[in-house]
């Protein structure tokens, strides 16, 4: 799992680099690179739900979940908003305010819940994720099979109905415009997104209870081939994110299968592995530096590699000196692996 989150962010890196996106028959797959925010939110609820400590405490859940995020986060907020003074924009600190609790994504306005570091809006979901999962875990976990299938696809349901109906109902151009109260409504906004973290439960669960069968990882693939290729080709691909739900699920136990069973792939070599390590870094700071270097180098290509090599050097010092060691400084120093309890 270490290396589909290297593959996420590196997806959510070139849907930001859009300079760079190509137009004609590969456009829609450019489209729809920000799907790596999705496969981001139903991985989370996957290892979770995959590794989760039955008998923990709420409390210590979050105490761990803290432990890994917020440090990081705190220091990337700390340098998004230092480079807003340099550049002059004294109103960002005010802004930035519910940024440092993860709170931001829900205020529907593009100036407050992109403040300071843009890409937090995400780990504001994340937070409500957090929140909620010692309390929907027991009870998914108590759900037969075919009760957690319903659930997964319900979820997916409602997701597609809020992102198609609002796509349709007010139209392409405003669900496409970052900070239009649409966009908000099916693509920021932490509810939202909660079908995601749902499906990573659910499958999470079955694959820890080895209900589902061998799934093919070449079929599971093309199928979230051809899903974030229909996602994409929409006016605005944030519309279709449901899409993927379940095709990203699907992949996610394929790859699982794959390891339990011991198959190594080059998915298993030193630099991937270290690419999914430092990830989580690497989406903090991957625009780090954009706004400043294209001040000075203008809205360019080469602005976009500079500020991205800066951020990906950025990237690996802060998992190395704040990520890692708050880990493990911060974390709660017992930690009790029971089973899952049998489905009712």
């Amino acid at each position: 799992m270490t290396a589909v989150r290297a593959f996420a962010a590196g997806a959510v890196l070139l849907w930001h680099m859009r300079s760079l996106h190509l137009g004609g028959v590969l456009h829609p797959l450019f489209n729809a690179t920000q799907a790596g925010v999705t496969v981001f939110f139903v991985l989370s609820g996957f290892i979770l739900a995959w590794t989760a400590r039955e008998n923990e405490s709420a409390w210590t859940f979050w105490q761990r979940r803290a432990a890994r995020i917020l440090p990081a986060h705190w220091v990337a907020m700390t340098v998004c908003l230092s480079i807003a003074l340099v550049m002059g924009q004294r109103s960002e600190l005010w802004r930035a305010v519910p940024a440092w609790f993860l709170v931001q994504s829900w205020v529907p306005d593009m100036d407050w819940f992109y403040a300071g570091n843009s890409v937090a809006w995400s780990l504001s979901c994340e937070a409500l994720f957090y929140l909620f999962f010692p309390f929907l875990f027991p009870i998914i976990a108590r759900m037969g099979a075919v009760s957690r299938t319903n659930l997964m696809i319900a979820g997916t349901v409602l997701a597609g109905a809020l992102q198609l109906g609002t796509y349709q109902i007010v139209g392409p151009a405003e669900t496409a415009v970052d900070g239009t109260f649409a966009h908000w409504l099916i693509y920021t906004l932490p509810l939202a997104r909660l079908p995601e973290f749902l499906a990573g439960i659910c499958v999470g669960i079955a694959l820890r209870r080895a209900e589902f069968p061998q799934i093919p990882l070449s079929l599971s693939l093309g199928v979230l081939a051809v899903a974030v290729y229909g996602a994409g080709s929409l006016t605005t691909s944030v519309a279709g994110n449901w899409l993927l739900i379940l095709p990203i699920a699907a992949v996610l136990v394929g790859l699982a299968q794959r390891d339990a069973r011991g198959c190594k792939s080059w998915l298993h070599s030193g630099p991937v592995q270290y690419a999914g390590r430092v990830s989580f870094c690497v989406y903090l700071t991957q625009l780090m530096f954009l706004g400043i270097v294209s001040r000075a180098l203008g809205e360019t290509i080469v602005a976009n590699v500079v500020s991205i090599v800066l951020g990906l050097g950025f990237a690996v010092a802060l998992h190395h000196a704040v990520e890692v060691p708050c880990a493990k400084l911060f974390r709660p120093r017992k930690r009790i692996v029971v089973a899952v309890a049998p489905a009712a």
